[in-house]
């Protein structure tokens, strides 16, 4: 297990790496987040980790920055900034084997560009939710995840839940803000190539939406 906390601003440039059998967990609290490396919780033969970030300020991840989960069946990401994410990076949980895991990242103001976030299984995809629950939570006893002020998704993002296998159901993408979400990239939920349901995408805003994604949630889209 790795724990960071810095009360002003952490600068992850090098490898943190708690793979094992079953993945291991990484927990970074800071004020301000700069990730430039990669950030492995890998399970080698049986379920992938957990990587929780929260951070009081601005977050950055460049291409380089790689979050990644995966195992027999993917583990679990949380990355939650009280003020902005903006990535360019990998947010990995497969499930090599199994089903697989759950990514969520929210921050009032959440830019994705360019990013790769991918919760693909081999027996069913797992769950993407990017600034808020389904329809932002509003049917929840309790919010999950905080809320998305505003959301932009850019043109050549991939958020990919689909199963990887011949048989299994597709997952789940929850793209959400309260007020303004301008959401492109493309969308990925398919089932397997033989049989299973396709997965469900949810795109909303509260107020205002532009849309020009690609979604694809069954066999023949």
């Amino acid at each position: 297990e790795v724990t960071i906390i810095g009360t002003d601003f952490v600068s992850a440039g090098g490898k943190m790496d708690v793979s094992g059998k079953t993945g291991g967990n990484i927990n970074v609290t800071t004020g301000g987040l700069s990730i430039a490396a990669p950030i492995l919780a890998q399970g080698d033969t049986g379920q992938g980790g957990n990587i929780t970030i929260t951070s009081l300020f601005k977050s950055w991840e460049n291409i380089d920055a790689l979050l990644d989960v995966s195992g027999a069946s993917g583990g679990v990401i949380k990355h939650f900034s009280e003020q902005q994410i903006t990535t360019s990076g990998k947010y990995l949980a497969l499930g090599n084997e199994g089903k697989g895991g759950s990514i969520d990242v929210t921050a009032p103001t959440l830019k994705v560009l360019s990013a790769t976030i991918d919760a693909s299984g081999t027996m069913a995809g797992g769950q993407i939710r990017l600034g808020g629950e389904y329809q932002g939570g509003k049917n929840l006893a309790k919010d999950e995840i905080p809320n998305a002020h505003t959301l932009i998704i850019n043109d050549s993002t991939k958020m990919t839940a689909k199963t990887m296998g011949t048989n299994g159901a597709g997952g789940r993408i929850i793209a959400w803000a309260d007020k303004q979400a301008a959401v492109f990239g493309q969308f990925d939920v398919t089932p397997g190539i033989n049989s299973g349901v396709g997965g469900f995408v949810e795109v909303s805003s509260g107020n205002m939406l532009t849309f020009g994604a690609k979604v694809s949630t069954g066999i023949d889209d």
